[in-house]
């Protein structure tokens, strides 16, 4: 096979998509065999929708499954009620099943992207192995990753009434999916898009009255903001609040999600740069970056949403060796932090005692957030810097 047909097998989108699938499969025989640990996620899903219909409260200190104590639920009723497919269905299938939705929402919401091809298939292989690690744990990450892109890219089409879905379906998911909302500010038809995000919200939010009472269902969204609430108390994750714990011993989540907020939203007040592009999507990427390394909770399988930010801007740059070779080291600290290919000790002492794999995130989140700042306010007329490739 000489390099000419190679690089097309590689870059051909519909096989890597099949490659996707088999990852899937082969992790989750995997795990069903050698990992069981690893299935408690679909277990706690499953067990939420149960409690659900038998009038449980959801955020409990503990679930349990078969006998056996699981984690607490964390995401939102109407997350328990939408789960009810693959809730009904053995564990083993709606593994694979959730997976499944998970990598295809990605892999379609990146196919939804300005680029070529080529670039497309970068954007997968870059980021195979967060995507492997967030399969592996079968957690929402992937899924996160997709409805903010289709967000993005059904806004750029105008299609208010989708992009409007897909940031209602990720709150109702995570609360930080509702970051995506600051994209509306770079088009019109804001009012649209306002209506539609309340009907959504609304729809959503009464799911649950099929199987329990009005009364129920405020209850249940209390305990989840008192179960939020307790939540950001006990942990700054891998973020950049958790990094300046562990170097500096400063502790002040709130400030500083404050202060990157405030960050994060200062280029909107550049409208001479709304009509810009490239401008836009430099955007996406500092707020796909930004929703892990300010995130409380941030775990390892949480940075897919990162790392795709992170290489969605890589693509837009001008080939140069120096961007190539930090981007891919900044790709083997993310994703090799947490592997076993590392000795134990030295995670322990080194990676985990510092924070190490929330750090390339938050430098790159610096770089291209000063630079759609740089382009935002200087006087002159800039370019962006990077191409789509449509």
């Amino acid at each position: 096979m000489n390099l000419t047909v190679f690089f097309r097998l590689v870059t051909n989108l519909k096989l890597l998509l099949w490659l996707l699938f088999v990852i899937i499969i082969v992790i989750a025989l995997q795990q069903f065999y050698f990992g069981q640990t690893h299935i408690w996620n679909p277990a706690i899903y499953k067990m939420s929708f149960y409690n659900l219909i038998n009038h449980k409260d959801l955020y409990s200190a503990q679930q349990l499954y078969r006998g056996e104590n699981i984690d607490i639920f964390k995401y939102s009723p109407s997350f328990a009620f939408l789960y009810a497919p693959l809730a009904i269905i053995p564990l083993q299938l709606s593994m694979i099943l959730w997976n499944l939705l998970n990598v295809i929402i990605f892999f379609f919401a990146v196919k939804s992207l300005p680029f070529n091809d080529k670039k497309k298939s970068i954007i997968i292989w870059l980021t195979l192995l967060e995507l492997i690690i967030s399969i592996q744990n079968s957690q929402s990450n992937i899924l996160m990753a997709g409805l903010m892109i289709f967000s993005f890219t059904a806004m750029e089409k105008k299609n208010f009434l989708f992009a409007s879905l897909c940031i209602v379906l990720s709150a109702y998911i995570k609360l930080f999916g509702l970051v995506a909302l600051l994209l509306i500010f770079f088009y019109p038809g804001k009012t649209k898009f306002l209506i539609y995000t309340i009907i959504w919200s609304l729809l959503i939010f009464v799911l649950p009255l099929i199987v329990i009472s009005l009364n129920e269902l405020v209850q249940l969204y209390k305990n989840w903001g008192t179960m939020l609430q307790h939540d950001a108390i006990i942990s700054q994750g891998l973020s950049i609040m958790g990094i300046l714990k562990s170097w500096f011993g400063v502790n002040a989540t709130k400030a500083i999600q404050i202060a990157g907020l405030i960050l994060l939203s200062i280029p909107l007040l550049a409208n001479k740069m709304h009509s810009n592009k490239q401008f836009r999507m430099l955007y996406l990427c500092s707020a796909l970056i930004w929703v892990v390394i300010f995130n409380h909770r941030a775990e390892s399988p949480s940075f897919i949403i990162a790392l795709t930010g992170i290489v969605i801007w890589f693509v837009m740059q001008e080939p140069k060796p120096l961007i190539t070779i930090f981007i891919l080291l900044a790709i083997a600290i993310t994703s090799l932090a947490h592997s076993d290919l590392l000795p134990v000790s030295f995670r322990i002492n080194f990676i985990d005692a510092y924070e190490i794999k929330g750090l390339p995130s938050f430098v790159l989140w610096i770089v291209i957030q000063y630079k759609i700042c740089i382009m935002a306010f200087t006087p002159q007329s800039l370019q962006a810097q990077g191409s789509t490739d449509e």
